[in-house]
């Protein structure tokens, strides 16, 4: 389990991988479902990675927006977007930005699962 999320697209154990790997039957599955949702959805990685940004600010998750800033700053999504979002502001978004900000934004308005 542990060389499997090392040697896949992630290649390390940021975020909650590493208490995980006490549970491997857990951390398997939810590093399935993590590739999942984040790599095979269609979508190109700047666009994956700024949904996850949208859902971390809206949740001010400080981890997962440590992690996936970086990643959607390389990944060719401007600062200022990133600025925005952090600050509780309205990015200027280019139009498949909006898109996906848009399906990202309703389903964490309310901060209720």
């Amino acid at each position: 389990m542990l060389q499997g999320i090392l040697s896949g697209p992630r290649g390390n154990l940021n975020g909650p991988f590493l208490g995980w790997i006490f549970s491997p039957e857990l951390a398997q599955n939810a590093q399935k479902l993590g590739a999942f949702c984040r790599y095979k959805t269609g979508l190109p990685l700047r666009l994956s990675e700024l949904a996850i940004l949208v859902t971390a600010a809206r949740w001010r998750s400080q981890a997962e927006w440590h992690i996936h800033h970086p990643i959607a700053l390389d990944a060719g999504l401007p600062a200022d977007v990133a600025e925005a979002l952090r600050t509780g502001g309205t990015p200027d978004f280019a139009d498949a930005e909006t898109g996906s900000s848009s399906i990202s934004r309703p389903s964490s308005t309310k901060r209720s699962a």
